[in-house]
């Protein structure tokens, strides 16, 4: 399938409905890599959304609300994100949003951005973003949770702002009048800082038994540690069967205590999907050489040096090949491209499944180059 096809699937995937049965990636993890100002791709311009509303939710966090001005829908499936482009500071930056809305309601869409210690991006839209204001939009993207077709039982970890995409995955699964039996579990430092509490207690209450949500807060019996979860566990008789998905997002130590806790407990890796907001880990040992690129698009050619630490995307937008990329960060499949020769290194996790570097397709935003590279580009 070319890259253009496939960006089709996952456009198309977002119309479809929120239960198919496709794969998902162990992980899809964001950050917030400064980029040049971003050049126009192949299917891939930013989206101009106007800001409908900005609803405090906690002190440090804040509920985007963004519709089309055009009047379009914006289709997307629980738990897939937006990535925003903004300027700070005269710079461009992207970051990587969960939508937390309900998907049936595509007429407007809702992100949640939790203040970050030295965040510039998460600072600016917490001070600065006002109703009226338009934001530069990439996506939505992400397969998180798409492998839940035929669970009876959803069992939800999650950390912080890690409830984001959880939210959106809860209010699809109790719509359906047939949908799983959910258990949410939410760590937070204090009940202050608990994010969307008023709209998870209208969901319980709208549930008729079907959601049980069990928060877990700091300042009361500690934070989300292995040790807590698995009382946590013990204390609802969340006991683990074929039935039952695993979905885990929140800050990283929480997450590997979380998955480290159910590998222990013998839940099958295969149930279980984790949505990562910290970029892929610097690999040990890049290459300490330049390299040469020769990206390939239809009968012209780009050529390119991949300084050490320089990605095949950062690389090729530099030199003006029409790189396509979308969240940037190896977590939405828009910037795979098929590798003609040479070794690349990945960041990992990313989305890429085994079955696709077999047939020779990398991720340009987190492959770096060991070997002079040659890249094609579907145009």
């Amino acid at each position: 399938m070319t890259p253009r096809l496939d960006r089709l699937r996952r456009d198309l995937g977002a119309l479809i409905g929120p239960w198919l049965d496709r794969r998902s990636p162990p992980a899809a993890p964001r950050d917030g890599a400064a980029w040049p100002a971003p050049r126009p791709t192949r299917g891939l311009s930013a989206r101009p959304l106007q800001v409908e509303a900005v609803d405090r939710l906690t002190p440090d966090a804040v509920a985007v609300t963004l519709t089309d001005p055009t009047g379009a829908p914006i289709p997307f499936r629980p738990g897939q994100f937006l990535s925003l482009s903004v300027t700070v500071g005269g710079q461009r930056l992207r970051r990587a949003y969960s939508l937390c809305s309900d998907p049936a309601d595509p007429r407007r869409v809702q992100i949640a951005v939790k203040r970050v210690a030295g965040g510039r991006v998460s600072n600016h839209l917490n001070d600065r973003l006002r109703p009226g204001d338009t934001l530069e939009v990439f996506g939505p993207s992400g397969d998180y949770a798409a492998r839940l077709a035929g669970a009876r039982r959803l069992a939800l970890i999650s950390g912080g702002s890690g409830i984001t995409p959880h939210l959106s995955i809860l209010r699809a699964a109790l719509a359906d009048p047939l949908g799983p039996q959910v258990t949410l579990i939410y760590g937070n430092r204090d009940r202050g800082a608990v994010m969307f509490r008023d709209a998870l207690d209208a969901l319980v209450a709208r549930s008729g038994g079907r959601l049980v949500v069990r928060h877990v807060l700091d300042d009361a019996e500690g934070p989300l540690t292995p040790e807590t979860l698995a009382a946590v566990l013990d204390e609802l008789d969340l006991t683990d069967d074929a039935g039952l998905r695993w979905l885990v997002c929140g800050p990283a130590p929480m997450m590997d205590g979380a998955l480290g806790l159910l590998a222990a407990r013998g839940v099958d890796p295969r149930r279980v999907d984790a949505e990562r907001f910290t970029p892929a880990p610097t690999l040990d040992t890049l290459p300490d050489e330049p390299q040469p690129l020769q990206v390939r698009a239809g009968g012209s050619v780009w050529t390119a040096r991949v300084t050490p630490g320089q990605t095949l995307l950062e690389a090729g937008v530099e030199a003006g090949a029409p790189m396509p990329f979308s969240c940037a960060v190896g977590g939405c499949g828009a910037c795979k491209v098929r590798l003609r020769g040479g070794e690349v290194v990945l960041r990992t996790p990313n989305c890429l499944s085994a079955e696709e570097r077999g047939e020779g397709w990398v991720l340009a935003c987190v492959a770096h180059a060991a070997s002079p590279v040659r890249l094609e580009l579907d145009r």
